[in-house]
Order: C-alpha cells, then sequence, then structure tokens
C-alpha cells in the first residue's frame, strides 16, 4: 500500500483555487459523505498531470480500509460538482480490478464462489475462482481452471460446474466418459471425430464381450445412460423371439393397424410379409400384389408399410406407375430416369414427352401439381400474345422499367412489376445472374403502363444491338450491355420521351 505522500500533493504546492476547495463535501446515494481532504500527485500513462483531481474520503467506504484505503478514492472537481460518485456509494457499484479480488457470490448448488486473483489473457482481464464444492475435485477442476469475466461474476454467473447448464471442455469430458467407463465396464479408446461438444461420437469398448463401436455421442452416453448397442440388440431379439407368433396370429391382428382383413406371414425370424386388404385393389396392385415387408416390432407397435401409412416409402416401380397414369389424360410418355441411380424421392426427376412430342425433364412433385410441358406452356403464351414478357391483359397496368448494373461487369435493362421481388425473389436476377443482391446496383428507374414499358424496352434493347454494346459473354440473358454505358441508356429512354423517370 502506498503511503500518503506518495499519492498526496504537499499542500505547500496547491494553488488558491484548490485550496479553496479542499474541504468542500458532497452527498452520496447511498447517505454517506464524501469529503474533499487533499490533492491527488498521480499521473496518467503519457506523463501527464491528472490536474484538478482531489483526494477524497466517504464517510461509509473509507471505514473499510482494506477495499477502500486512502487515495484510491479520488476524483476532478468537474465530477464532482455533476454528482458523480467514486466509490462504493455509486447507484451501480462497479468494482475496480484490485477492489473485485475476494468478491463471492453463491452458485445455484448452493456452493460460494470467491475470487483468488486475476489473470492477463491478452488484452482481457479474467478472474480465477475457488468454488467450495467444485474445487474438490482436482481432477476435474485443477487449479485455475474455473475462471471468468468480470461482468458475469456481477450478473451471478457462476464459471464452474455448479451451473445449470455447465459449458465442459473436451479435457474435462474425457475424465467424465473415463469415470463412467470405469463403473459399467467399458474401455475409452477415443473420440471418431472432429470435436462437436457434447454430441461428439465415443469409440468405446466393452470389456467383457470385447465389442468396439462408434455410434453414441457423448451425451447419450453421460446423460441418456446408451450403453453397448450391440447388447440392446441381443435383449431385444432374445424378448422377441422368446414369444413365438404364428401366421395370421390374433395377436399381431389385434394390435396391428391394418385394414381390417389383411393376412400376415411369418418369412423368416422377426421378418414379416403384410397383404393390405386394401392396398391389394388399388391401382398400383398390378405391381407389387399388396404385399409388402415388415418386422414384427413395427406390427406390434401399429406401425404400417403399406400405402395406406402417410410414411410410405415409395419404391421406384409405385413411382412409375403413377407418373405414367397422371400423364396418361395428356397423351403424354414417361421414357427414363434422369439420375442413373433412378427414383430416390419426390425431387426426383425423368424425362417424358408430351402429346406435341416436345421432350423434356420433370420431377415427381411437379407432375403431382399439374404442371405440364414448359414448351408447350411457352408456345401457348405466343399464340395469345404473350412473348418476350408481354402480357396482353395487363397493357393498362402501371409497370417499371430499370437499368441495373451487376457488380461492374455489366448492365441490363428490363420490366418488373416489382423490381425488388424480379431482384431476389426465387429465380430472379441475383440467383440467375450468380451476382449477390447487394452487389446489383438499380442505376435508374422508369415508370409507365405496361405496354409502353414494354414497347420502349424492346426499342432500347434493338438500338444497343445496332450500335455493339450489347454484352454477349454472358449467356443467362440477351438484355445485358457493355459496363459504363447505365447513363448512355438512361438517355436513350429519355430519348422516345414515352416514360416518367422516378
Amino acid at each position: 500500500m502506498k503511503e500518503k505522500e506518495d499519492i498526496e500533493v504537499p499542500e505547500s504546492e496547491w494553488s488558491r483555487g484548490q485550496r479553496e476547495f479542499v474541504g468542500s463535501t458532497f452527498p452520496t446515494p447511498k447517505g454517506g459523505v464524501l469529503t474533499v481532504v487533499g490533492v491527488n500527485s498521480g499521473t496518467k500513462s503519457n506523463g501527464r498531470h491528472w490536474g484538478q483531481k482531489f483526494n477524497l474520503t466517504c464517510s461509509i467506504c473509507s471505514e473499510e480500509k482494506g477495499l477502500w484505503p486512502y487515495g484510491s478514492i479520488s476524483s476532478t472537481k468537474n465530477n464532482l460538482e455533476k454528482g458523480k460518485t467514486p466509490c462504493g456509494c455509486r447507484k451501480v457499484n462497479k468494482y475496480s480490478l484490485r477492489d473485485f479480488i475476494g468478491f463471492t457470490i453463491t452458485t445455484p448448488r448452493g456452493g460460494t464462489l470467491t475470487v483468488t486473483r486475476m489473470e492477463k489473457h491478452g488484452n482481457v482481464n479474467r478472474f480465477v475462482c475457488n468454488c467450495s464444492i467444485c474445487s474438490q475435485d482436482k481432477e476435474l477442476w485443477p487449479e485455475g481452471s474455473i475462471n471468468t469475466l468480470k461482468s458475469f461474476l456481477e450478473k451471478g454467473t457462476a464459471p464452474c460446474g455448479c451451473t445449470r447448464t455447465p459449458r465442459w471442455t473436451k479435457r474435462q469430458y474425457k475424465v467424465k466418459v473415463e469415470r463412467e467407463c470405469k463403473t459399467r465396464g467399458f474401455e475409452f479408446l477415443g473420440f471418431v471425430e472432429d470435436w462437436k461438444g457434447k454430441d461428439t461420437k465415443l469409440i468405446l469398448k466393452d470389456l467383457e464381450t470385447k465389442e468396439i463401436w462408434k455410434s453414441t455421442s457423448i451425451h447419450k452416453f453421460l446423460t441418456d445412460g446408451i450403453g453397448n448397442p450391440y447388447e440392446a440388440q441381443r435383449r431385444k431379439l432374445k424378448g422377441v423371439m422368446s414369444r413365438k407368433y404364428y401366421d395370421n396370429d390374433e395377436r399381431i391382428i389385434l394390435k396391428s393397424k391394418y385394414p381390417e382383413g389383411s393376412t400376415f406371414k411369418l418369412l423368416k425370424r422377426d421378418k414379416w410379409e403384410v397383404t393390405c386388404s386394401k392396398c391389394k385393389d388399388d391401382f398400383y396392385s398390378h405391381v407389387d400384389g399388396g404385399r409388402f415387408k415388415t418386422f414384427i416390432g413395427s406390427l406390434l407397435r401399429g406401425v404400417k408399410s403399406c400405402r395406406c401409412s402417410s410414411n410410405h416409402i415409395w419404391s421406384q416401380e409405385e413411382r412409375e406407375a403413377e407418373m405414367r397414369h397422371l400423364l396418361a389424360p395428356d397423351n403424354g410418355e414417361f421414357l427414363w430416369w434422369k439420375s442413373p441411380k433412378g427414383y430416390e424421392n419426390a425431387h426426383s426427376k425423368f424425362v417424358w414427352r408430351c402429346h406435341r412430342g416436345h421432350v423434356t425433364d420433370s420431377s415427381v412433385n411437379t407432375i403431382k401439381s399439374k404442371s405440364r410441358c414448359r414448351y408447350c406452356k411457352k408456345e401457348d403464351m405466343i399464340a395469345r400474345g404473350w412473348a418476350n414478357g408481354y402480357m396482353p391483359d395487363k397493357k393498362e397496368k402501371l409497370d417499371n422499367l430499370y437499368i441495373l448494373n451487376f457488380n461492374n461487369l455489366y448492365g441490363k435493362i428490363g420490366r418488373a412489376f416489382d423490381i425488388g421481388v424480379r431482384i431476389r425473389k426465387g429465380e430472379g436476377l441475383s440467383k440467375l445472374s450468380g451476382v449477390a443482391a447487394d452487389n446489383i446496383k438499380v442505376c435508374h428507374v422508369f415508370t409507365g403502363t405496361h405496354e409502353e414499358v414494354y414497347w420502349v424496352e424492346q426499342m432500347v434493347i434493338s438500338r444497343l444491338r445496332r450500335e455493339g454494346l450489347s454484352e454477349d459473354r454472358y449467356s443467362w440473358n440477351t438484355e445485358l450491355f457493355l459496363d459504363g454505358y447505365e447513363d448512355y441508356v438512361r438517355e436513350c429512354v429519355n430519348q422516345l420521351s414515352v416514360l416518367k423517370e422516378v
């Protein structure tokens, strides 16, 4: 602790203003009184004096000499006159780093956490603590392992195992797993993969059966009590096989949820074949005859494997039959699956021929949603006058002509009722071009009726092509022009005197 003469300017060196201010008193928010007793001699790191900074005593805090020694309470005249309190009597008591040693909080488990020292971790001050409960376990919580920031301690957050959701480190998890293995007759051989916290898989060995497995995560092993999966399978199979079941067994019929009249046939061990009374007469019965494979466990739990179930796993043959059935009214012909793997799920695509002879591809979901040939749709739109984005039935609707710049690569002219949606949503300009939406700049916008906007757009695009300003290196769109010509395109639009610039 510093002596008084080391932290205070001698009275003989005080200025007149300082002499007049010494002895002033100021009330604190907690009912104490601050008294100015001297001039502080401290300096900043740059060597300059603090100036008008005075040493103070508090009628409450200064009674605690260890926490508030002489000279630790100091402030400038300006701050004191503003009502700022430099001691523990302030409204929000924020301890200095030095004063924080010895600070205690009560943990959720009833332990006492005490700050013992401060350590510098780079530019961050971390406080090392001792927990009356956790620190007893030296292997799990060695000296210095319980540490945290000052702000967390002030909030009452415990950094040890007493918190409701401890954040265990990789080393601590290893200790906990090894302890659990000793009690359950296992051996811990390491971690399977990159560290993923409590979801990291373990390599475990059963010391009795010598079996090794890698499927159990830390959380499931420590919290859920999951052990040897091979042993669990043996117990399950033993329980099932200890009971004898027969074809169309009354016990199975009562517990299964198949439609009335369904039949059950034992194939081998716990594998069964079910003939669903409803599915054997549906449209797909020519594919499988309404027969489905399942297991005794599923039957006893009421899990159905037939098409009556919303979770039915469709086979490739079933899906082909369904697609042929849906395409038949439009004279469509299923050809082949697009992927070499064939059918995988409802997003799988297949190639088919429409009634006009177009060969196209669609996903299962697309056909089920009643969408059909994209080429036929385009032909029909042209026949109705819908060409190159022109929509006759919306010719009087307010529309926008835009001039965009794509990350200083090229420009684009086009039209859209909602420019923001045209850029960002779904198959918008951002996805088509591969340029992030934030890098697509809207340079100029004009407005008019849809018919006017369409006419101006086509006139300007034709002019740009004649003058050699089209950008042909990018194939995703035909309305692109060379970078840097945005203002020239704007002049072309204005010369037509049709649209109003926004």
